[in-house]
């Protein structure tokens, strides 16, 4: 016997999701330039070297970031670039000691998300 709802999505399990997580990324799709920034800002601030953020993290929101840009929402490839922008800068602008992730695995991340998703229609906006 199949799901109840066999067109529907899968449902996320909810201690998966970071409600807040997925705001800032819906607001990062926000035609309000003031929302997209403050999202953006919220963002970026989780990875300054300070913070120290690990290698899954990094990876995480890059892939999360680089699916953004791919969306057919305007608003939110202007938002997903001003926090990708900043979170590049923020985690290659120093040496990571424990970091094993490079620049060129960003790369590659950006590589295998752009052409998974470039022939793809609808929105991408705000799911994490």
């Amino acid at each position: 016997m199949g799901p109840p709802f066999a067109g529907s999505k899968r449902r996320r399990e909810p201690h998966n999701v970071d409600v807040k997580l997925v705001e800032l990324y819906e607001d990062l799709a926000s035609e309000k330039d003031d929302i997209r920034l403050k999202a953006a800002q919220a963002l970026v601030s989780q990875f300054t070297p300070d913070q120290n953020p690990a290698d899954e993290q990094i990876k995480k929101v890059l892939s999360r970031l680089f699916r953004g840009l791919c969306s057919s929402r305007k608003a939110a490839r202007i938002g997903f670039s001003i926090a990708l922008t900043e979170i590049l800068s923020q985690v290659f602008s120093s040496p990571r000691e424990t970091s094993r992730f490079g620049f060129s695995d960003a790369l590659n991340l950006w590589e295998s998300q752009s052409s998974s998703y470039g022939s793809e229609s609808g929105q991408v906006g705000g799911y994490a």
